[in-house]
């Protein structure tokens, strides 16, 4: 470990060194080679302060161990550190080749988001911990998103400015970006509050949480251009970059919160275990059932068979149609699934006959799911209710 530590220090050092003589890529470029060794070792010690266990106590959970705990053989844990290692030490490189500090700075604060981020939803899973009673390890995941946030406000005002101007600007320009930066960072966070940005469950974002995004990041920007136009003039400063700014805002913000739900998604196509399913029946039960297993790790759902014609060869919430029910055996030898949920029992019976010797012949498993609603209590329960 010391040589491998001693190499990849001089290595890092080696690169950045020389760029330009400036100070911000001789420092960041070093940490962005060592981003995953800094980011596992930093999360070890984070949990484990917050969970009062020494930190020097050994325990499955570093980085890997988690990744396995999500579901992913040792293997692919391996390979996806080193990607993500890779990824980030290929950006380094391309800020030496850039040798420009301000395209760097924007760079490394979404690096830097993206890593925290990452660390985020790596320590939800930790089996050997135990519950967590401290008010920095139960609000962790909101301390989180505060900081993530102030990465990508900066980022975004930061890039605004820079497709706004030439160059670095001029004197006034930059006086009034570093004046506006902190009441752009005020009225961003007083803006995301009230519109819930902090109390969501951001694996499960759906659209209203997408209009939330776009509405806190748009009255935020018109509050902080309006607190700026009464006490500054702007002079050369151009009032497009508020414009710009609410557009990279909102796509970078909105992007992290989806960023958990689409990575858990992609994550699960690299497990060991996946069964593969086919729904029979497009209707609002089978709609239903897709988003469900859409939460659970391991089921990816590749079609639907149904008998309606304006479905053929149609594609619902992403899924294709595979084909009608008297299709089955060419669905089922195309498609190879492991299980087959049928989510209409009331069909005929000769069909639903044809459909289970189908699966039989081709050993796929065939289950029926039958969702009521407005169930009365007595036949749930057994007993009267009181």
């Amino acid at each position: 470990s010391q040589v491998l530590g001693f190499a990849l220090a001089s290595f890092a050092l080696a690169s950045s060194w020389t760029v330009a003589g400036t100070t911000v890529a001789t420092v960041l470029l070093p940490l962005l080679i060592l981003a995953i060794p800094i980011l596992d070792t930093t999360l070890v010690t984070i949990v484990r302060l917050l969970e009062g266990r020494p930190i020097h106590q050994g325990g499955r959970d570093h980085a890997s161990h988690r990744l396995v705990y999500h579901g992913l053989s040792e293997k692919r844990s391996v390979v996806l550190l080193a990607a993500v290692s890779a990824a980030v030490g290929g950006t380094s490189l391309a800020y030496t080749v850039l040798n420009d500090a301000a395209v760097t700075v924007l760079g490394v604060l979404l690096t830097f988001a993206l890593l925290v981020q990452f660390a985020s939803f790596l320590s939800d899973i930790d089996r050997d911990a135990p519950p967590a009673t401290s008010f920095l390890a139960v609000h962790r995941r909101r301390l989180v998103e505060v900081l993530v946030d102030f990465a990508l406000i900066c980022a975004a005002f930061l890039g605004a400015y820079l497709l706004s101007v030439d160059g670095e600007g001029s004197v006034n320009q930059r006086f009034i970006f570093t004046s506006a930066l902190p009441i752009v960072l005020a009225a961003r966070y007083l803006a995301f509050i009230p519109f819930g940005l902090y109390r969501g469950v951001w694996r499960y974002a759906g659209a209203r949480d997408g209009a939330a995004v776009i509405g806190a990041v748009v009255v935020s920007e018109f509050v902080a251009f309006g607190v700026l136009s009464t006490f500054r003039d702007f002079g050369d400063f151009p009032r497009s970059v508020f414009v710009i700014d609410a557009l990279i805002c909102a796509v970078l913000v909105g992007a992290s919160r989806f960023w958990e739900r689409a990575f858990a998604r992609g994550l699960s196509t690299f497990r060991s275990m996946r069964r593969r399913t086919v729904i029979v029946g497009a209707g609002r039960s089978g709609r239903s059932l897709l988003r469900e297993l859409r939460e659970t790790p391991g089921e990816p759902v590749i079609g639907f068979v149904d008998d309606e014609p304006r479905l053929r060869r149609r594609r619902l919430q992403g899924v294709p149609v595979l084909g009608r029910l008297d299709e089955i055996e060419r669905v089922l030898a195309h498609a190879r699934p492991d299980t087959v949920l049928v989510t209409i029992p009331g069909a005929p019976r000769d069909r639903l006959d044809s459909l289970v010797r189908a699966c039989e012949e081709a050993e796929v498993s065939c289950r029926f799911v039958r969702r009521e609603v407005d169930l009365d209590p007595l036949v749930v329960l057994g007993t009267a209710a009181e």
